[in-house]
């Protein structure tokens, strides 16, 4: 029962640390080369990296049960 415990937090931890890099990977490829002040662009570009951010979780989450 605590191995089991013990290997469930460590794939956590260790999806954990993937999100937090695929974040940073995202947030980093996608930074804008203009900044202006229009600011609906910047809100569509926002919801476009959540939604890709969004998607990539819920792959990780099916790839851990699966």
């Amino acid at each position: 029962m605590l191995s089991l415990r013990y290997e469930l937090e460590s794939e956590l931890a260790w999806l954990f640390k993937k999100v937090k890099a695929l974040i940073t990977l995202e947030t980093n490829k996608n930074l804008p080369t203009e900044y202006c002040y229009d600011t609906l662009g910047k809100t569509k570009a926002m919801d476009q990296r959540l939604e890709r951010l969004e998607q990539i979780q819920k792959d990780m989450q099916d790839q851990l049960q699966a």
